[in-house]
């Protein structure tokens, strides 16, 4: 992380500025929220945050993966919303009902798409 800030809240909050560290962010994170996703830019990839076992908050523009979002969004391991929803989604996150509900959901999709990721995997290990 390139710099460290005070807390002036309750809540610990990361947000990572420097390539080649996601793995380090999202591993200390609970709620991960995909940037892009929130202006009209398109999301950033939500693979490793899914892959790390992390409920995923994306925003209504993610055209750019449209269809990993859409299959996470219909087994229930993303959240999409929209930018004015990000507070009521952090308070709700911390319900202990709301987060059984995901690990159970998570556990499932990451099941169901086993071969999936192993294609991916496969994919992208070519390039590094």
């Amino acid at each position: 992380m390139s710099s460290r800030l005070k807390r002036k809240v309750s809540v610990p909050v990361v947000i990572g500025d420097t390539m080649g560290e996601v793995y380090k962010y999202i591993g200390l994170s609970d709620l991960v929220f995909i940037g892009g996703s929130f202006k009209d830019y398109g999301s950033h990839s939500p693979i490793e945050s899914i892959l790390l076992k992390k409920l995923v908050v994306v925003g209504p523009s993610t055209f750019n993966f449209k269809s990993i979002i859409n299959s996470g969004l219909k087994g229930k391991v993303f959240l999409q919303i929209k930018p004015d929803q990000i507070s009521e989604t952090i308070k709700k996150f911390f319900e202990k009902k709301y987060n059984t509900e995901f690990k159970e959901n998570i556990n499932v999709f990451l099941k169901e798409n086993q071969k999936d990721e192993d294609k991916l995997i496969k994919l992208i290990s070519k390039y590094f």
